[in-house]
């Protein structure tokens, strides 16, 4: 039994740095580092270097995911038919997929694209060249997908965080 309120608490903090994480960098990081245009990009990729961010984003969400499973298996029998009829299932079972969806998306959206701003990036600090109009409206494209990206993640964890504190009363 202390195992899984070792799994409950793991769970809920790595949720919670997730689900925050991505709101705090939704609501307040993305908007500010657009009110400085380039350097605004300078400081998120500085961010992510530095501070490890993408790490720590990723890791909380894949622990957040997988103590999900495990406590859905050991808790309430795994993904089941009678589960699933019930008040309390369906909203377990819609919080895991917003949160599921919200992974999904950082992985084939952010994830490419992050790869793909830093190359160039890195190509265009290297270069003694001047900037490559292409590069700069292809990194000016990717930033867009990328920080929408980030809106909807921050939309979904929200939800997917409302439906889960409010389960236990149905």
């Amino acid at each position: 039994m202390e195992y899984l309120i070792a799994l409950r608490l793991i769970h809920i903090v790595s949720s919670v740095i997730w689900t925050g994480g991505m709101i705090y960098f939704a609501l307040f990081v993305i908007p500010a580092a657009k009110s400085f245009g380039s350097d605004g990009f300078k400081f998120i990729q500085q961010l992510t270097i530095t501070n490890k961010l993408p790490i720590t984003m990723n890791a909380a969400a894949v622990l957040s995911i997988v103590t999900g499973i495990i406590l859905m298996k050991e808790l309430l029998g795994g993904l089941s038919l009678e589960m699933v009829r019930s008040p309390h299932g369906v909203i377990i079972v819609a919080g895991s997929l917003l949160a599921l969806i919200s992974f999904a998306i950082g992985l084939s959206v952010n994830f490419p694209a992050a790869r793909r701003m830093n190359a160039i990036g890195k190509m265009l600090s290297i270069s003694d060249l001047p900037s490559n109009p292409e590069h700069l409206h292809e990194l000016q494209k990717l930033r867009r997908r990328s920080f929408a990206a980030t809106n909807v993640i921050a939309l979904l964890l929200f939800a997917s965080l409302i439906l889960m504190s409010v389960v236990k009363y149905f």
